[in-house]
């Protein structure tokens, strides 16, 4: 997608606080969890062509809102439009090429096939990194970026328009007792298999680690661009922390209280506000409060 690398950059365009986008991303991931499941039942009983077809359809609309958006409210209907579209997207895709290779009796080489699939998935995102960065750099608008995403997106939904049509259900109806009896029918399915509820579990553990990993180094990175001249001696502090580093946490250089934990409970920074609001030593560097030069780093480098 070419606006995933600049959409914070846009809300911010749009005039939009970080609070606000935190609420808009809260709301965006409340609404995808809410519709995965219905969304891969729908897929099953459905079709999965059409159930991409939806998605793809669902994610033009949401780019034409956002690209017309100017009020704060606006913003949330093009993210449940987004939603949606990444909801009845993901893992489906993928099952749906597992589907083919199985009616054409060659699910052995699903390995090769779904390799070749991601590779130039992959590709395809550095690409449009590429292309998204020139758009912003030329023409300097945000907007710009999700009027030129829907045109891929056309082409994809053309794409998933000539899939073999055998690949859906044939269906003409579905009721809601259909929908829980099959929900029902792959719960148990899931969870009474040993080896597909351990697959379950490693996938949880791992996004949730990924996720906080993640967080953690983009939160250290903003430290970083923000305050770059402090050592990383006095970000990282050795040992485990314990209840009263909690409560008493001090610069390792100069004693000062001015600090508080920000990265982990074993890292400390500065303020921002106690440091906007104390000289800078005299040599343009914010330390941790000290209005005089000492013979500690920073001011000591």
């Amino acid at each position: 997608m070419l606006f995933r690398s600049f959409i914070i950059l846009y809300f911010l365009d749009r005039g939009l606080t970080f609070t606000q986008i935190g609420f808009l991303i809260a709301f965006r991931e409340i609404v995808i969890n809410l519709a995965e499941i219905p969304s891969g039942v729908l897929a099953d009983l459905y079709g999965r062509r059409r159930s991409m077809i939806f998605s793809f359809s669902a994610y033009i609309v949401s780019f034409l809102l956002f690209g017309m958006c100017r009020q704060y409210w606006r913003f949330f209907i093009a993210m449940i439009f987004f939603a949606f579209g990444e909801a009845f997207r993901t893992v489906t895709h993928k099952a749906l090429i597992f589907s083919w290779l199985r009616r054409q009796g060659r699910l052995d080489e699903r390995n090769e096939i779904y390799g070749y699939t991601r590779s130039w998935s992959k590709l395809g995102s550095a690409a449009s990194i590429v292309v998204a960065t020139l758009l912003v750099f030329f023409i300097k608008n945000y907007s710009a970026v999700f009027y030129f995403s829907i045109f891929p997106y056309i082409l994809g939904l053309i794409n998933f328009m000539t899939y073999p049509k055998d690949l859906d259900q044939s269906v003409t109806s579905i009721k809601m007792q259909d929908v829980f009896r099959h929900l029902w029918a792959a719960l148990k399915n899931a969870l009474g298999s040993y080896s597909l509820r351990r697959l379950i579990y490693e996938s949880m553990a791992f996004e949730v680690k990924y996720d906080a990993s993640r967080f953690r180094i983009s939160k250290y990175k903003m430290f970083m661009e923000k305050y770059p001249k402090i050592p990383l001696r006095l970000i990282f502090r050795k040992g485990k922390s314990n209840a009263s580093d909690e409560e008493n946490v001090t610069c390792e250089s100069c004693g000062s209280a001015k600090v508080e934990k920000m990265l982990s409970t074993a890292a400390v920074a500065v303020k921002s506000g106690a440091a906007d609001s104390v000289p800078s030593c005299g040599r343009e560097t914010r330390c941790c409060g000290r209005g005089t030069p000492c013979d500690a780093p920073p001011c000591r480098e």
